[in-house]
């Protein structure tokens, strides 16, 4: 997060809400994100990011809200207001009104040009600001002339204020006389100090509710690119819900970001700041702390604004939160060496990228620490792996570290620093920074130089602990310059599984070639003896490919939890991991391939955006099962499979044509799950690629992924070849990631041809399990993996071709009443 100016916010300040705008799940949240986005004090450079999308959105038709229409007049961007300026002037239009509001708004100056202030202080300056201090709160002796702070250099008049608003909100609990007249000579000051109306807020008392609107502009004095810090730190800790509520409280305050008011209003008004302190504050929380033995106050946890982020833990909870610390230059030389601090802090950094902070004891630990650095070496003995102990005495202990950039064409410029957090063996967070090796663009200086996204997260959250799978495998691009090593990281809730001490790396080259060899392959040798052996030579070659921490931690997990539950967050499209071969099994008496002896959930990873978390827990209530009649090529089963599921589950039958299929992943159709019994193929050159339809024609990954937002939260795709993947633009593609990209939780689908009456017995045993019997989906698959032992033919190729995309204690609730209509 850039400081920006004093006003304004910058492009690096917005890039997150217009990231939201473009990659968010929910249309809902991306207009918001958005709106938010035009409403705020833009500078030239954001105003051209933001104007760009707004031009983009007012083009489709579900973004056109009236919010947005209205955020979009004030923007001082010609093509944006021509739009608006055809739809005013067309009486047809349904936005004429709220265009003719919109062009209405004043457009709002951009960041004022600021002279640099006189040095130095004029004779008698200094003492009126001692003056203005000292007196903020008594009746009287605040002086009457204040135009002399004018002339205040900015880092004076930056102390004056954050001493004013110290002094006021420290005096919270005085009568609303004092406050009201103290909040009226702040007023006063700001209106002379226009160019630096800017502090950084102190550490604040519990705000009184009923104040809240008086508290709130007192936070229009703070950087607007710190408030959004604080927002976005808000955003990442809410579900989907809380986030809209977040944005929707952002889209009120905006406009007043920045921009101090003339007028200051009352301790106890109501108004247009209302909404600020909630919007920095932690979703339904109370405002208040609560007394300590000695019936004081008891002090909030400041956030990086140094507001009240949420309440103390009460008597019985000894734990607290802290942030991981990870400083480092921006940008080192090749050959640098410089100083690497890791360890914990009292407030996030806007350079680390840390999912969710660190719980850790209030009384004494023992703190281990494990460094990545690919691309750097440390200088001297020191280790990459140590421990620190943390305490009362000492609450953010840290050590330093002093690395070098290699200077090696092997690594990529923009480096991930990793630093695994444990204590008592059990890894408690990861935390992760960039460094940039070498010159940056010439034309853009340093400071400027967007961050790319920090390397490795963890797809799971770390706040439910109850759906935690024995292990959780993140296999993430490495650093490389040529982009062909995986990087591996796991992490386990049982303290018997050791993480390692530093990740391990593989190579891997010519997979998405060897994918289409093993699918055709396999059907090669759909009838032929040696199908057994050549589906187990595919896994002896997958488990090569992984690495041995990787089997020890397997190993590890499965002594505490047989079989295990495992969560395979991949970035690599191609490689079937789940058919891999226990080098020694520990399931006894079952096929050794790691689907069939541990209970495996397969998920997208994506490294250039935040990867969405599968769901632990689905509801159901209704089912649409698309198929249809191929002439040419009949699918007897598959039809009899759909009849099947109409009758049992009382689904709706969708004919296998594009538009009712499109239809069917809307909003408004009310499917929970969609089942496709049909015909399927992948083709590399994507000319026939993706879903059969009955007229010929293909659905392809780009029309499902079109659709951007769907309430389908379960897909099974039981048609040939659809659970097959490739890499395009940098992140998986295919049919399956179309379906993740729009919601979907959870997704079953086969790499390779499958047999039309195994297929059927497969898909109407699955949904018996989870529907009906409470199994996990991924258990059900893992059983049918484990019953291939002795088989041949297609009762052996086709449950091995089966993918379970999702949580690996992925329950579906399935409501009878409500699917039944009573």
């Amino acid at each position: 997060m850039s400081a920006g100016s004093d006003r304004c916010v910058t492009a690096s300040d917005v890039e997150p809400l217009l990231d939201m705008a473009t990659q968010g799940r929910d249309h809902r949240l991306r207009t918001e994100a958005l709106t938010a986005a035009a409403l705020l004090p833009l500078d030239a450079t954001a105003v051209e990011d933001v104007g760009q999308l707004v031009l983009l959105l007012l083009g489709s038709e579900p973004h056109r809200t009236d919010g947005l229409i209205a955020a979009a007049g004030g923007l001082p961007v010609p093509e944006v207001r021509s739009v608006l300026a055809g739809w005013a002037a067309d009486d047809t239009s349904p936005h004429q009104e709220a265009a003719e509001r919109s062009l209405a708004r004043a457009v709002p100056s951009q960041e004022p040009a600021r002279a640099d202030p006189p040095v130095p202080v004029a004779a008698g300056v200094a003492e009126l600001s001692a003056a203005v201090a000292d007196t903020l709160l008594a009746s009287t002796g605040f002086p009457p002339e204040l135009s002399a702070l004018a002339t205040l250099p900015p880092a004076e008049a930056r102390g004056l204020l954050t001493r004013l608003v110290t002094t006021l909100v420290a005096a919270a609990e005085q009568d609303d006389v004092t406050l009201a007249r103290a909040a009226e000579r702040l007023g006063r000051v700001v209106q002379e100090l226009p160019g630096v109306a800017l502090t950084a807020l102190p550490v604040l008392p519990p705000p009184v509710p009923e104040r809240a609107n008086w508290l709130g502009a007192l936070v229009t004095l703070v950087s607007p690119g710190a408030v959004l810090a604080a927002v976005y730190q808000r955003l990442d800790a809410e579900d989907a819900s809380g986030q809209l509520s977040a944005l929707r409280q952002l889209v009120s305050v905006a406009p007043h970001l920045g921009r101090p008011p003339l007028t200051w209003p009352p301790p106890l008004g109501r108004g247009p700041y209302e909404n600020l302190t909630s919007l920095l504050t932690t979703r339904d929380r109370e405002l208040r702390g609560g007394p300590n033995r000695g019936g004081e106050p008891v002090p909030l946890p400041p956030s990086p604004l140094g507001w009240p982020a949420q309440p103390p833990p009460g008597p019985s909870d000894e734990t607290r939160e802290a942030y991981a610390r990870l400083d480092a230059p921006r940008r080192v030389a090749p050959a640098e060496v410089f100083e690497l601090r890791v360890g914990l802090a009292p407030t996030p950094s806007p350079e680390v990228f840390q999912p969710a902070p660190l719980t850790v004891s209030r009384g004494v630990f023992l703190l281990g620490v494990e460094i990545l650095a690919p691309g750097f070496e440390v200088m001297g003995s020191e280790p990459l792996s140590f421990a620190m102990t943390a305490g009362p005495d000492d609450p953010y202990p840290y050590q330093l570290r002093r690395m070098r950039a290699m200077d090696d064409g092997a690594y990529a410029g923009e480096r991930v620093i990793t630093a695994v957090f444990s204590v008592g063996g059990r890894v408690i967070g990861v935390a992760h920074r960039t460094v940039r090796v070498g010159e940056g663009p010439e034309d853009v200086p340093p400071a400027q130089v967007p961050e790319e996204p920090a390397g490795v997260t963890w797809a799971l959250p770390d706040d439910d602990p109850g759906t935690r799978p024995d292990l959780e495998i993140v296999v993430a691009p490495a650093n490389d310059a040529g982009g062909t090593q995986l990087c591996w990281l796991y992490r386990s809730p049982h303290p018997e599984v050791r993480p390692p001490g530093k990740p391990p790396v593989t190579r891997l080259g010519g997979e998405a070639e060897w994918a289409r060899n093993v699918m055709r392959g396999v059907q090669d040798h759909k009838e032929a003896v040696d199908l057994g052996t050549h589906l187990h030579g595919i896994g002896l070659e997958v488990r090569e490919a992984m690495p041995d921490e990787v089997w020890a931690a397997l190993r590890a997990a499965a002594r505490v939890t047989n079989p295990p539950t495992v969560l395979i967050a991949t970035w690599d499209p191609y490689v079937p991991w789940e058919l891999a071969v226990v080098p020694r099994p520990w399931g006894a008496g079952i096929p050794g391939y790691l689907g069939a002896q541990a209970v495996v959930g397969r998920w997208t990873y994506g490294d250039q955006q935040r990867t969405a978390a599968p769901p632990a827990r689905l509801t159901a209530r209704a089912m649409a099962v698309v198929s249809g009649d191929y002439h040419s090529n009949e699918l007897r089963h598959a039809t009899a499979e759909a009849e099947h599921l109409v009758a049992e589950y009382r689904a709706e039958a969708v004919d296998a044509l594009v538009e009712p299929v499109l239809g069917s992943l809307r909003a408004g159709a009310g499917h929970d799950i969609l089942h496709f019994a049909v015909h399927g193929k992948f083709d590399a050159a994507d000319s026939e690629d993706g879903i059969n339809m009955t007229d010929g024609r293909y659905l392809s990954r780009y029309s499902v992924r079109g659709v951007e937002t769907s309430p389908v939260r379960l897909v099974f795709l039981n048609a040939c070849q659809l659970g097959q993947g490739r890499s395009v633009l940098g992140s998986n593609a295919g049919m399956v990631p179309a379906f993740l990209s729009l919601g979907v939780g959870a997704v079953v689908a086969p790499l390779w041809n499958v047999d039309d009456e195994v297929a059927r017995e497969f898909a109407e045993g699955f949904y018996r399990a989870a529907l009906k019997g409470g199994a996990a989906p991924a258990e059900y698959v893992r059983q049918q993996r484990a019953a291939t032992g002795g088989a041949a033919g297609a009762g052996l190729s086709t449950p091995l071709a089966y993918l379970f995309f999702g949580h690996p204690r992925l329950t579906i609730v399935w409501d009878r009443e409500g699917a039944q209509g009573v």
